[in-house]
C-alpha cells in the first residue's frame, strides 16, 4: 500500500509586555498578529519532506516509564517505522500539580536528540525539518518517557519524518 503525506509545522506566539508608568504606558508586543513560524513538508526524503506520522495519548503510573521504539511504532495504518525524524512534540495533558515526565534517550539504543522535564500542561515542540534526525533500527531507536512526578500522568505525542509504514 502506498501512502501520500503532506504536513505543515506552525508555530504562532502574540505576547504583550506593558510598562505602566505614572503618566504613560511602554508597551512591547511580540507582532500585532504574533510571531509565526511556517514549515510545509512535503511528502518524500529530504529537505523539507517527511513521509509518516505518528501520535498517541498515552498515560503512565507513578512512577512508571516507557520506551517508544521509533522504528516500530503500532498505529491505525499499521507499523510506523521512521528513518529520520522531523517533528517531535510532546505534550503532558494532565494539570494536576507535581505531574511531571522525563523524555530522553533510553538506555538500551538510545534517541538522545532531545531531552527535556516537562511539568503540568507542559509542552516540547522541536523540529529539525531540513536535515531530520536518523533514526536506525536497533542503534539509537529508543525514545524514553518517564514520569517522575506524583500520581498517573497523562501525555500527548507527535511524530513526523521519513520512514516507512508497513
Amino acid at each position: 500500500m502506498s501512502y501520500d503525506y503532506s504536513g505543515l509545522l506552525s508555530v504562532v506566539v502574540s505576547s504583550t509586555l506593558v510598562n505602566q508608568l505614572d503618566l504613560s504606558n511602554i508597551a512591547d508586543i511580540i507582532g500585532d498578529t504574533g510571531y509565526r513560524y511556517n514549515q510545509a513538508l512535503a511528502n518524500g526524503k529530504g529537505s523539507g519532506k517527511a513521509q509518516a506520522h505518528w501520535h498517541d495519548r498515552r498515560t503512565l503510573a507513578e512512577s512508571a516509564s516507557e520506551d517508544l521504539d521509533l522504528s516500530a511504532l503500532p498505529g491505525p495504518h499499521g507499523t510506523v517505522k521512521f528513518t529520520a525524524l522531523k517533528v517531535i512534540i510532546v505534550r503532558v495533558a494532565t494539570e494536576t500539580a507535581g505531574a511531571k515526565i522525563s523524555v530522553g534517550p533510553a538506555s538500551a539504543t538510545p534517541f538522545a536528540e532531545v531531552s527535556a522535564t516537562l511539568g503540568p500542561n507542559g509542552i516540547l515542540p522541536v523540529g529539525n525539518p531540513v536535515d531530520g534526525w536518523t533514526v536506525t533500527a536497533n542503534t539509537n531507536d529508543l525514545l524514553k518517557v518517564a514520569n517522575t512526578g506524583t500520581g498517573p500522568v497523562t501525555y500527548d505525542i507527535v511524530l513526523i519524518g521519513e520512514g516507512s509504514i508497513t
